[in-house]
């Protein structure tokens, strides 16, 4: 994908992430763009607490290529739809690496640890014995999840959970654990898992990340 320089450049469709201080995170997904502004098409709850000349710190994601630039509103308007509209900026940055946001969360996790090669293991295997913990941080590359019991490091977890009535694949590595007050939290690595699984986590997070 070629290099993106300004905010011109960017695609219709793609979505981007906002921040608007006092507000929280949201996103906006490109509808149009011309030599004037960029049209978006973005949550109701977003359009209401938006004014003209705010500034949003916005955020890109393609390709693995993580770009950071701010939005300034133009104007907006909607009914049944709500409709962002924004000056365009030249001034955008360009990282391998994303900003990673974590929601602290109580989220049941429904799952099973795999040996280290096993990731790809059957998830329905009927001698699979399910275990349950709960995830108190959660990001997309990442979680920390309170379970009091023996898993092991190194090896793989695979699971599911549910949020807003959406379920969540989960396969990640467990690469570290400690002990809080008497009680046992695993750090979980989610590089393995894929990009579908990890977008709905990433909407949800975004949904709950509010000040």
């Amino acid at each position: 994908m070629k290099k993106i320089n300004s905010t011109k450049d960017i695609k219709v469709n793609s979505i981007i992430r906002v921040y608007k201080r006092g507000y929280g995170y949201s996103k906006v997904t490109v509808i149009g763009v011309n030599d004037y502004f960029l049209s978006t098409l973005a949550d109701g709850d977003l359009r209401e607490n938006a004014v003209a000349g705010d500034i949003f710190e916005s955020y890109l994601w393609v390709e693995n290529a993580s770009y950071e630039f701010t939005l300034e509103v133009l104007g907006m308007f909607g009914r049944d739809l709500s409709f962002l509209f924004f000056e365009h900026t030249d001034d955008v940055t360009w990282s391998r690496s994303r900003k990673c946001l974590k929601a602290g969360v109580q989220i049941p996790l429904k799952f099973f640890p795999l040996e280290v090669g096993k990731a790809e293991g059957s998830f329905h295997a009927r001698d699979i014995e399910f275990l349950w913990g709960t995830i108190v941080e959660l990001s997309d590359r990442e979680a920390l999840l309170h379970f009091n019991g023996d898993i092991g490091e190194g090896r793989f977890l695979r699971g599911h959970f549910s949020v807003d009535g959406i379920a969540v694949d989960v396969i990640g590595r467990i690469v570290s654990h400690e002990i809080q007050d008497g009680e046992a939290y695993y750090h979980i690595d989610f590089s393995e898992m894929s990009s579908r699984e990890r977008n709905k986590i990433l909407d949800y997070v975004f949904s709950v990340y509010r000040e």
